[in-house]
């Protein structure tokens, strides 16, 4: 009995030292990066409201395709605008979420043909503030690509309001998906777009 029992114990003080040296294979909890909700939203309504009216719409919502493209949830009141309560209220909900990171894959076709060899980066708006990064890859043949952060070892990328830009050394893409890019999307686990496995990047 004294045997078993010493062998238990033993047991016991090594699973302690393993959790104590941190063996665990769950990896650490990524957080959304910091940021000032409210603040966020004014910031938006400097940098693209630019008739000063407190709101984004019309053709300023041009120079900021996410608020376009993410109208439908976004305006609340139905004004079809984006105003910064409604940037704020989306940033704060991605803090409800609490999802640091989601998966994000696209599929890329340039004139109804995949496009292969192409970068694709989802640039965060700048009025998320620096602790938002990029996220880009490459497409394969198939016009695959799967978004992560580079230098980061989590893999997938931020909820945040991005713009997309896609570029190719093979094939001349049109200034409207790149540098004069007509292409944005919210990422956030609430979004419609993120129930697919795949969000199609159609270029045309």
């Amino acid at each position: 009995m004294a045997g078993q029992t010493r062998a238990w114990t033993s047991l016991c003080l090594v699973a302690v030292f393993l959790m104590a040296s941190g063996c665990s294979r769950t990896p650490p909890r990524v957080y959304l990066p910091e940021v000032n909700a409210s603040a966020a939203g004014e910031k938006a309504m400097e940098l693209y409201d630019t008739n000063k009216d407190g709101r984004v719409d019309g053709a300023e919502l041009d120079a900021v395709p996410v608020f376009k493209r993410s109208m439908k949830w976004m305006d609340t009141d139905g004004d079809n605008a984006v105003n910064a309560e409604e940037v704020t209220k989306r940033i704060v909900r991605w803090q409800e979420l609490k999802t640091g990171r989601t998966g994000v894959s696209c599929r890329v076709t340039f004139r109804g043909r995949p496009l292969a060899n192409a970068k694709v980066v989802f640039e965060p708006e700048p009025f998320l503030g620096e602790n938002f990064k990029a996220a880009e890859g490459m497409t394969d043949q198939s016009g695959n690509v799967s978004l992560s952060i580079p230098n980061e070892k989590n893999p997938g990328m931020t909820p945040g309001f991005y713009k997309i830009r896609v570029t190719s050394d093979q094939v001349k893409i049109p200034p409207k998906f790149n540098t004069q890019t007509t292409l944005g999307i919210e990422i956030a686990k609430d979004v419609p777009e993120m129930d697919m496995s795949t969000i199609p990047l159609d270029l045309k």
